[in-house]
Protein backbone atom coordinates (compact mmCIF):
# COMPACT_ATOMS: atom_id res chain seq x y z
CA UNK A 1 0.00 0.00 0.00
CA UNK A 2 1.31 3.32 -0.81
CA UNK A 3 1.94 5.99 1.74
CA UNK A 4 0.33 9.72 1.12
CA UNK A 5 2.19 12.65 0.97
CA UNK A 6 1.81 15.68 3.16
CA UNK A 7 0.10 17.50 0.23
CA UNK A 8 -2.72 14.17 -0.11
CA UNK A 9 -3.30 14.88 3.72
CA UNK A 10 -3.77 18.31 2.98
CA UNK A 11 -5.80 17.80 0.19
CA UNK A 12 -7.85 15.55 1.86
CA UNK A 13 -8.27 17.33 5.16
CA UNK A 14 -9.61 20.61 2.61
CA UNK A 15 -12.25 18.21 0.89
CA UNK A 16 -13.38 16.81 4.16
CA UNK A 17 -14.13 20.17 5.66
CA UNK A 18 -15.87 21.53 2.35
CA UNK A 19 -18.24 18.78 3.09
CA UNK A 20 -18.50 19.10 7.19
CA UNK A 21 -19.06 22.43 7.70
CA UNK A 22 -22.51 22.91 6.35
CA UNK A 23 -23.60 20.21 8.09
CA UNK A 24 -22.51 21.99 11.54
CA UNK A 25 -24.13 24.94 10.47
CA UNK A 26 -21.45 27.22 9.01
CA UNK A 27 -23.60 28.51 6.06
CA UNK A 28 -26.75 28.97 8.10
CA UNK A 29 -28.83 31.49 6.91
CA UNK A 30 -30.08 34.04 9.78
CA UNK A 31 -34.08 33.28 10.42
CA UNK A 32 -36.81 35.06 12.35
CA UNK A 33 -38.13 32.11 13.75
CA UNK A 34 -35.03 31.49 15.90
CA UNK A 35 -35.37 35.18 17.11
CA UNK A 36 -32.72 36.57 15.80
CA UNK A 37 -33.69 39.50 13.12
CA UNK A 38 -31.93 39.50 9.61
CA UNK A 39 -31.42 43.12 9.89
CA UNK A 40 -30.66 45.01 13.19
CA UNK A 41 -33.13 47.43 14.74
CA UNK A 42 -32.32 49.79 17.60
CA UNK A 43 -35.10 49.77 20.49
CA UNK A 44 -35.90 52.83 22.16
CA UNK A 45 -37.58 52.59 25.73
CA UNK A 46 -40.46 54.57 26.33
CA UNK A 47 -43.68 53.68 28.58
CA UNK A 48 -45.76 50.93 29.31
CA UNK A 49 -48.32 52.69 29.38
CA UNK A 50 -48.27 54.86 25.89
CA UNK A 51 -48.56 53.71 22.91
CA UNK A 52 -47.27 57.04 21.15
CA UNK A 53 -44.30 57.32 18.88
CA UNK A 54 -42.34 55.13 16.21
CA UNK A 55 -42.88 51.18 15.83
CA UNK A 56 -41.25 49.26 13.24
CA UNK A 57 -42.89 46.39 12.44
CA UNK A 58 -39.94 43.60 12.64
CA UNK A 59 -41.70 39.68 12.20
CA UNK A 60 -44.66 38.22 11.51
CA UNK A 61 -46.26 35.04 12.71
CA UNK A 62 -48.72 32.94 11.04
CA UNK A 63 -50.10 30.11 12.59
CA UNK A 64 -52.65 27.66 10.49
CA UNK A 65 -54.66 25.60 12.93
CA UNK A 66 -55.68 23.81 10.33
CA UNK A 67 -52.36 22.24 9.42
CA UNK A 68 -50.72 22.91 12.85
CA UNK A 69 -47.58 25.03 11.21
CA UNK A 70 -46.02 27.89 11.83
CA UNK A 71 -44.75 30.52 9.28
CA UNK A 72 -42.88 33.40 10.49
CA UNK A 73 -41.33 36.03 8.18
CA UNK A 74 -38.64 38.94 9.08
CA UNK A 75 -39.40 41.85 7.82
CA UNK A 76 -36.63 43.94 9.77
CA UNK A 77 -35.01 44.96 6.57
CA UNK A 78 -38.18 46.47 5.14
CA UNK A 79 -39.21 50.29 6.01
CA UNK A 80 -42.72 49.16 7.80
CA UNK A 81 -43.14 51.84 10.31
CA UNK A 82 -46.33 52.62 12.33
CA UNK A 83 -46.65 56.45 13.91
CA UNK A 84 -49.40 56.61 17.00
CA UNK A 85 -49.75 60.63 17.11
CA UNK A 86 -51.40 61.45 20.89
CA UNK A 87 -54.27 63.23 18.73
CA UNK A 88 -55.72 59.21 17.92
CA UNK A 89 -54.33 59.37 14.59
CA UNK A 90 -52.15 56.59 13.31
CA UNK A 91 -49.96 56.48 10.46
CA UNK A 92 -48.62 53.61 8.57
CA UNK A 93 -45.98 53.57 6.33
CA UNK A 94 -44.61 50.89 4.18
CA UNK A 95 -42.20 50.30 1.20
CA UNK A 96 -43.48 46.63 0.51
CA UNK A 97 -47.78 46.31 0.26
CA UNK A 98 -47.66 42.60 1.43
CA UNK A 99 -47.02 42.44 4.98
CA UNK A 100 -48.96 40.97 7.89
CA UNK A 101 -50.19 44.04 9.13
CA UNK A 102 -52.39 46.68 7.98
CA UNK A 103 -52.25 48.38 4.90
CA UNK A 104 -50.20 52.06 4.60
CA UNK A 105 -52.57 54.84 4.95
CA UNK A 106 -54.08 57.02 7.85
CA UNK A 107 -56.31 55.08 11.05
CA UNK A 108 -57.55 56.23 14.05
CA UNK A 109 -57.11 54.28 16.96
CA UNK A 110 -57.84 54.02 20.55
CA UNK A 111 -55.42 52.09 23.16
CA UNK A 112 -56.03 50.89 26.34
CA UNK A 113 -52.95 50.24 28.32
CA UNK A 114 -51.68 48.88 31.33
CA UNK A 115 -47.91 47.92 31.32
CA UNK A 116 -46.58 44.52 31.95
CA UNK A 117 -48.13 43.37 28.24
CA UNK A 118 -51.46 42.07 29.78
CA UNK A 119 -54.55 42.59 29.09
CA UNK A 120 -53.85 45.62 26.91
CA UNK A 121 -56.32 46.10 23.65
CA UNK A 122 -56.20 48.77 20.70
CA UNK A 123 -58.88 49.75 19.04
CA UNK A 124 -57.85 50.46 14.93
CA UNK A 125 -61.16 51.71 13.39
CA UNK A 126 -63.86 49.84 14.14
CA UNK A 127 -61.99 46.48 15.57
CA UNK A 128 -60.26 45.72 18.70
CA UNK A 129 -57.18 43.98 18.69
CA UNK A 130 -55.30 42.15 21.43
CA UNK A 131 -51.97 43.84 22.39
CA UNK A 132 -48.79 42.90 24.83
CA UNK A 133 -47.35 46.37 25.35
CA UNK A 134 -43.35 46.92 26.89
CA UNK A 135 -41.23 49.63 27.07
CA UNK A 136 -39.22 48.85 23.66
CA UNK A 137 -41.73 46.42 22.35
CA UNK A 138 -44.98 45.23 21.40
CA UNK A 139 -46.96 42.31 20.03
CA UNK A 140 -50.63 42.81 18.19
CA UNK A 141 -52.95 39.61 17.49
CA UNK A 142 -53.54 40.86 13.97
CA UNK A 143 -57.19 38.86 14.01
CA UNK A 144 -59.84 41.22 15.53
CA UNK A 145 -61.47 40.43 18.77
CA UNK A 146 -64.88 38.82 18.09
CA UNK A 147 -66.43 36.36 20.31
CA UNK A 148 -68.46 35.05 17.31
CA UNK A 149 -65.89 34.99 15.02
CA UNK A 150 -63.52 31.24 14.70
CA UNK A 151 -60.66 32.24 12.99
CA UNK A 152 -58.70 28.91 10.80
CA UNK A 153 -55.75 30.86 11.41
CA UNK A 154 -53.49 33.17 14.10
CA UNK A 155 -51.63 36.15 12.70
CA UNK A 156 -49.36 37.88 14.86
CA UNK A 157 -47.14 41.19 14.68
CA UNK A 158 -44.07 41.68 16.72
CA UNK A 159 -42.77 45.83 16.29
CA UNK A 160 -39.61 47.28 18.00
CA UNK A 161 -40.34 51.01 19.39
CA UNK A 162 -37.54 53.73 17.60
CA UNK A 163 -39.16 56.24 18.74
CA UNK A 164 -40.81 57.66 21.74
CA UNK A 165 -43.45 59.83 22.05
CA UNK A 166 -41.16 62.44 23.80
CA UNK A 167 -39.22 63.31 20.79
CA UNK A 168 -42.29 63.29 18.00
CA UNK A 169 -43.49 66.55 19.88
Amino acid sequence: MKDLTHFEYAHIIWIGLIFLLPLIGGCQKKDASNGILQCPVDAVAGSETDIGGKWKLVKGEHYSSNSRQRQTKDYSCNNIVYQFHSDGRLIISSDIEDNIGFAAGEYMYEATLHGGGQNDLLKIGNNLYAVAMFSDKMTVEINPIDPLAIYESKLTAYFIRIQSNDSLN
